[in-house]
This record gives structure tokens, C-alpha cells and sequence, in this order.
């Protein structure tokens, strides 16, 4: 069995070939191409990696990075992360509802499509303030990188 990647939404459709039609957006077969284990993970689609669950879910967005640690954030409506704080500055991009992000003294109300950034040493935390599960993505330094 192949994997086979749609070039126009991102699904993966695993068969000995390629749909006629993508089953997630109707693109026609040529738009389909094979995957391998070395390029499956180029690319993934945020859908893929979203929980759907009544608990807050951390797991990793790619897990082959030397020096990036990002992980995709589900946190249920009215759920809070713990403060916390990094030697390294961090970048969250709200995917998908409202989150109130705290960094030190300061509060901000942060929707999908907007990016906020966390200088190291600052302590953070993100709360669910929708009405509907926020997906977040978070892009740290997993090490230290001595120049």
C-alpha cells in the first residue's frame, strides 16, 4: 500500500493508487503524488494534529527538528495552561478560536490568524476565553545553540 498526498488540501489517502477524486476538497487525481517515510512529515495539515477531547492536549508538531520544539495546543472552553517560563523566546499562532495569552503584567486577547511572541525568561500562560476549543501552535527552541 502507497500513501498518496493531494497537492491542493493536504489529505493523505493510503490505497495501491491514487484517488479518481480527493475525498476532503474534489481535486482531480493529478493532483494527488506519492509519498515516501522520508517527506511524510514535510508537511502536515493542522487538522491532522487537532484533539478532540475535554482535556488539554500538548503533543508534538514535528518531531524531527535538532533545535525547534513546536506542538500544536488543544485546550477546551474555559481550560488554562499553567504560568510558566522558558530560557529561550517562543512564538504562538492561534489557530483556531479565542485565547487570552498573559505574559508578565500584560493580557492579550488573541484570535485565529494571530501570532503572539514571548522574550525568554518571561513568565506566560494561555486560557480558552471562547466558546469553542482553541487550537494553538507553539514554536520554542528545544536546546540552547552556543554560537
Amino acid at each position: 500500500m502507497r500513501h498518496w498526498r493531494c497537492k491542493v488540501c493536504g489529505h493523505i489517502f493510503r490505497g495501491t493508487e491514487s484517488p479518481e477524486k480527493c475525498p476532503h476538497c474534489s481535486a482531480p487525481q493529478e493532483m494527488f503524488h506519492s509519498i515516501t517515510d522520508e517527506n511524510e512529515h514535510a508537511y502536515i495539515k493542522t487538522g491532522h494534529k487537532i484533539a478532540h477531547t475535554d482535556k488539554i492536549e500538548i503533543q508534538p508538531f514535528f518531531g524531527n527538528f535538532e533545535h525547534l520544539a513546536p506542538y500544536m495546543y488543544t485546550i477546551p472552553t474555559g481550560e488554562k495552561l499553567t504560568i510558566q517560563d522558558h530560557p529561550l523566546e517562543e512564538l504562538f499562532y492561534v489557530i483556531k478560536g479565542c485565547v487570552k495569552i498573559h505574559i508578565g503584567n500584560h493580557e492579550f486577547i488573541s484570535q485565529c490568524g494571530y501570532a503572539v511572541q514571548v522574550k525568554k525568561d518571561v513568565p506566560h500562560s494561555i486560557e480558552n476565553c471562547g466558546d469553542e476549543p482553541a487550537v494553538v501552535i507553539a514554536v520554542k527552541a528545544s536546546k540552547k545553540i552556543d554560537n
